[in-house]
């Protein structure tokens, strides 16, 4: 097994989160369809923080809305690092590889006296609650979206955004809705992605 082999089954959870980001970290994206897809994530991200970022300035008269929408504008933002990484992709690889030398996986998971997970054990276990938060975090907002779509009659997007025309006419309202959703999911995958830090460490530690 090659190196980039044991590192994409080692860290094979983080390789498909930053993957449907649209920055692979361990696996080389070459096809068009996929050049494309990363592209449309990019404009994504990028139109929903601008318009998030814009919608409490112009609405400064309104405190309650302008408090209302600033709140997820930080949170909202921090989705832009992740796309920052794909000029540091190289060194990310390089520094997953590190663990090439660690013989983690072939320890025992548990301590054989306590029966506690050893640190071989926790690196698998990270990873596993990792992509359950995402699955539940994104599970969570979907079912509240619906009910907001079905509730509500002037259409809400996913996030108050300031546009400079209606954004609830067709198909306009729907272009952005899809937009804004995928800021939603990457922010989800993003909240997971923390823990790529942690099983590193737990690796070298090994």
């Amino acid at each position: 097994m090659t190196q980039s082999e044991t590192s994409e089954r080692r860290f094979s959870v983080f390789r498909v989160m930053f993957y449907l980001t649209g920055n692979p970290i361990l696996t080389a994206a070459t096809s068009r369809a996929y050049v494309m897809y990363s592209f449309a994530v990019v404009t994504c991200v990028s139109i929903t923080s601008v318009t998030m970022a814009l919608e409490p300035l112009m609405n400064l008269s309104d405190l309650e809305h302008c408090m209302q929408s600033a709140r997820v504008v930080v949170p909202m933002l921090i989705c832009i690092w992740i796309h920052v990484l794909r000029f540091k992709k190289r060194q990310l690889a390089r520094l997953l590889a590190l663990t090439e030398s660690c013989s983690w996986s072939g320890l025992p998971t548990r301590d054989p006296s306590r029966g506690t997970l050893t640190m071989a054990g926790r690196i698998p276990l990270i990873q596993r609650l990792t992509w359950q938060s995402c699955v539940l975090i994104m599970a969570s907002h979907t079912v509240h979206q619906i009910h907001r779509l079905i509730t509500t009659k002037d259409r809400p997007l996913v996030f108050n955004a300031w546009f400079p025309f209606d954004t609830r006419e067709s198909p306009v309202f729907e272009l952005i809705y899809i937009s804004q959703a995928r800021q939603r999911f990457a922010a989800c995958i993003i909240v997971g992605s923390g823990s790529l830090g942690k099983s590193f460490l737990e690796a070298i530690r090994n």
